[in-house]
């Protein structure tokens, strides 16, 4: 992209040496009295103008549509995101691994304490030793959904948090209404 960002205005410049010695040409062909050289050179310098014109204006409404419609989604091209699922999955299983936390349905386990905590995109449960649900919250990193935060990413975080300091659910349980 830089290059094209480069390349653009000279190309522009040097249409415009070109726009100037043609219509310079034709102004001379006019004065030896060569009247359908210089029609033909005036013609062409005109239009040519005419088209650099409006080739620059579509160029910048082009890259303005495009600007605009990359702002609206702030989405990653298909082949990162997957790379971006793979390494967060990847961290996911390492974080397991070292904080002994086991996989079960679309969540984690993992022991804190006393309590074992349920997490899974969205939700952490709290459940006493016995297996009884204490309390639930929902949790959201990041409440744009076009930043395509894997889900595997979100639950990775939540163990750090939990296995650093477990105290932070009660806090999260406390603030609006479940929503942190």
């Amino acid at each position: 992209m830089r290059f094209i960002n480069w390349l653009s205005p000279v190309v522009y410049v040097i249409q415009g040496i070109v726009i100037a010695y043609d219509f310079g040409i034709g102004l001379y062909s006019f004065h030896r009295h060569h009247f359908f050289i210089g029609g033909l050179d005036v013609g062409l310098a005109v239009g040519l103008g005419y088209f650099t014109a409006r080739s620059y204006k579509y160029g910048k409404r082009i890259q303005a549509e495009v600007r605009e419609e990359l702002e609206r989604r702030r989405q990653m091209p298909v082949f990162d995101q997957f790379a971006a699922e793979t390494k967060a999955m990847e961290n996911l299983k390492r974080v397991m691994k070292a904080t002994g936390t086991v996989g079960h349905g679309g969540g984690v386990i993992t022991k804190v304490g006393n309590f074992k905590y349920f997490i899974e995109n969205g939700y952490i449960r709290k459940y006493d030793p016995v297996g009884f649900e204490v309390d639930r919250t929902c949790i959201h990193f990041n409440n744009n959904p076009a930043a395509n935060v894997p889900a595997s990413e979100f639950i990775a975080s939540a163990i750090l948090l939990l296995k650093h300091d477990p105290s932070i659910f009660d806090r999260w349980k406390r603030q609006d209404d479940y929503y942190a």
